[in-house]
This record gives C-alpha cells, sequence and structure tokens, in this order.
C-alpha cells in the first residue's frame, strides 16, 4: 500500500472519531435555575434602613479647584477663537 493512501486513512478516521464525539456522545449542557429570594432579617432590616453609602457627603478636595490663579486677568480673553488650535 502507499503510504499517502493509509496517511488519508488515518487522517479520515481521526475527523470521523472528532465528529461522532462532538456530535453524538457529547451532553448537553444542565438548565440552571436561579434560586427563589429569600426574607431575612438582614434584607428587612437594609429596607427599614436604606443604603447608608447614598448619604456619605463629597470629601474630595481637588474639585471644582481653580488651578489657574491668574484666570480672568487676560482683557482679550474669549474675543477670538483660533479655527487650527484647541
Amino acid at each position: 500500500m502507499n503510504k499517502n493512501i493509509i496517511i488519508g486513512v488515518v487522517v479520515l478516521l481521526a475527523v470521523v472519531a472528532a465528529a461522532y464525539y462532538f456530535f453524538v456522545l457529547q451532553k448537553p449542557a444542565p438548565k440552571v435555575t436561579p434560586l427563589e429570594k429569600e426574607q431575612g432579617l438582614g434584607s428587612s432590616l437594609y429596607e427599614g434602613t436604606g443604603n447608608p453609602g447614598g448619604v456619605v457627603p463629597e470629601t474630595n478636595p481637588f474639585q471644582n479647584v481653580q488651578v489657574n490663579p491668574l484666570g480672568g486677568t487676560n482683557p482679550f480673553e474669549g474675543g477670538y477663537k483660533n479655527p487650527f488650535g484647541e
């Protein structure tokens, strides 16, 4: 027998075996159903008090800070806008 015929038969058998495995033997994934939400002590306390993290004051010292101390000192500010610049 020719070597090419033997190699072709082996490759064909491997492809058939892989197709059989993937299409026939492979089982479908089980369907997962979510559990029902239980109402316990923690959920009733949370609903009664609300979210305490929602009322935290803003503590960022770098927010709303004027970066340029000389801002507003240019008398020509806002007079001409360069169409090629920013």
